[in-house]
């Protein structure tokens, strides 16, 4: 993307000014990865052939995978070689950015079809249910990461975005919050991505506050993701001034979150007189609370 050829090094490294202007500023910064989301094909077959990824591209092996509908290759979890790179990347990150944490979105198993690790499911032993091991197979990555990352330093947070629906989580991500919230070694926060408003009929806002507020039975910190995205295109929140500024201070006071994240920049700092109009409530509803996760 910086220099138009994969493996061509740049003069400089945007995420170097990116780190380094957020500290100037006060703010910290964390890198946000996709662990398991690949290139379409058209670019695995430009890439150069000492990258492990395109020599796993050109042997088939199962590591990378194709899912329907999508042009994305996907990383396959259950190999322990897939996890170890996933691994390793973050570690990477670690070591040469000064960054203050490590964040990764929702994106984990791209299917539930049956036939995108078949061949991996049936040569092992020790789970008979495919929720199962897909379940396991996604919590040993998020542990490796983990792991990876505090054994180069501590002090760096690690992170995770899930879906704001629990049960989607489980049915269609594969994505074992409760134990990731529950049990030490694979995350320091939480930010489920609570995306409904107060009157959604499948995920009301509180209802959904509460059920995530439940499952945090540890030290994981808990942060209420909000869509602010959303007063563009939804009447609960485009005819509601001030709706974001509400769930924050709804999430933080009544529900003991530590704080809020906000998505995203664009609605809010496009220039459109009804994201002035929320950024200003949003900063209003921060200033009111004695919370220093903004």
């Amino acid at each position: 993307y910086i220099t138009g050829m994969a493996g061509e090094q740049s003069d400089f490294d945007p995420l170097d000014i990116m780190i380094q202007t957020a500290h100037d500023k006060g703010l910290s910064f964390h890198a946000w990865i996709n662990p398991l989301r690949c290139e379409n094909e058209e670019c695995f077959q430009n890439y150069d052939d000492s990258f492990l990824l395109k020599k796993w591209y050109d042997e088939g092996d199962g590591y990378l995978e194709q899912v329907d509908g999508d042009s994305h290759l996907w990383l396959d979890p259950a190999y322990d070689e897939v996890r170890q790179l996933i691994a390793e990347g973050a570690a990477e990150l670690a070591e040469n950015y000064d960054i203050d944490g490590l964040h990764f979105d929702d994106y984990f198993y791209p299917t539930i079809d049956e036939d995108f690790d078949a061949q991996c499911f049936a040569a092992q032993t020790e789970f008979d249910d495919l929720s199962q091991w897909r379940l396991n197979n996604i919590s040993l990555m998020v542990g490796e990461i983990y792991s990876a990352v505090k054994a180069v330093d501590k002090d760096i947070l690690v992170g995770v975005s899930p879906q704001g629906n629990m049960e989607n989580n489980y049915e269609y991500m594969y994505a074992d919050v409760k134990k990731w919230c529950s049990e030490e070694g694979y995350i320091d926060y939480i930010c489920p991505q609570i995306y409904f408003g107060y009157e959604n009929s499948v995920k009301p806002y509180e209802d959904t506050l509460q059920q995530w507020a439940d499952i945090c039975t540890t030290d994981v910190t808990l942060v209420a993701g909000l869509g602010a995205y959303k007063i563009d295109s939804e009447s609960e929140f485009s005819e509601n001034i001030g709706i974001i500024g509400r769930q924050i201070n709804d999430a933080v006071v009544s529900y003991n979150y530590a704080g809020a994240a906000v998505y995203g920049y664009g609605s809010l700092f496009g220039g459109s007189e009804r994201g002035c109009q929320e950024q200003e409530c949003i900063e209003i509803a921060f200033d009111k609370l004695d919370t220093s996760v903004k």
